[in-house]
């Protein structure tokens, strides 16, 4: 019997995502698909990146399936014209941002915030992200928006799980609730369990 776990949102919830992998069980022909939304919100978005990205490499992309998801999309459109500074004057009390660098440099940033123009702190911020996590971002890049197994029926989206025409929906709050949604499919029976 191999099972399919998909993971809806993280939302930047280390602690919590490592609670999940804790129960995750990889070993022979099983499979965890991510669903994106892995930053913002919650207190460490770059340590969420981080781990699903080791976890791919460790144990190939046939086993770990990340997708990207509305808040990445948003992050990687900031980093491209950051100028714009749209997503940058979002991110709450600059979390996320402050998570993609290392200490030293969003200690140096700090110092500037109040000196700057929103644009220029907000091209500071994705150079300093670049230097700092650029091989993070790189990978977020590449990453799908969807995936079918057509084997199971199955299409994994944004937050979403399609079986057979029947959507699930893994929309979740862990940073207020604790928990993040997971579904898990049995290959052999073709239903969730």
């Amino acid at each position: 019997m191999a099972k399919i776990y998909a993971v809806g949102d993280i939302f930047g919830c280390a602690n919590e995502l490592d609670v999940i992998l804790g129960s995750i069980d990889l070993s022979d022909n099983n499979v965890v698909v991510f669903l994106g939304n892995y930053i913002d919100k919650g207190p460490d978005s770059r340590s969420v990146v981080g781990l699903i990205s080791d976890l791919q490499d460790n144990y190939g992309s046939d086993h770990v399936i990340a997708l990207q998801g509305k808040h990445e999309e948003a992050f990687l459109a900031w980093l491209d014209d950051p100028e714009s500074a749209q997503w940058f004057m979002e991110d709450e009390d600059l979390a996320t941002c402050s998570t993609f660098m290392n200490k030293k440099t969003w200690e140096s940033f700090e110092q500037v915030l109040f000196e700057k123009e929103m644009a220029e702190l907000s091209t500071s911020a994705k150079i300093a992200i670049d230097e700092d996590y650029g091989y993070l971002v790189d990978w977020l890049r590449k990453l799908p928006r969807k995936i079918v197994m057509d084997d199971y029926g199955l299409t994994f989206t944004k937050r979403t799980v399609i079986h057979e025409g029947e959507m699930h929906d893994l929309t979740g709050s862990p940073h207020k609730t604790g928990e993040i949604p997971i579904l898990v499919f049995d290959t052999d029976t073709g239903s969730f369990i």
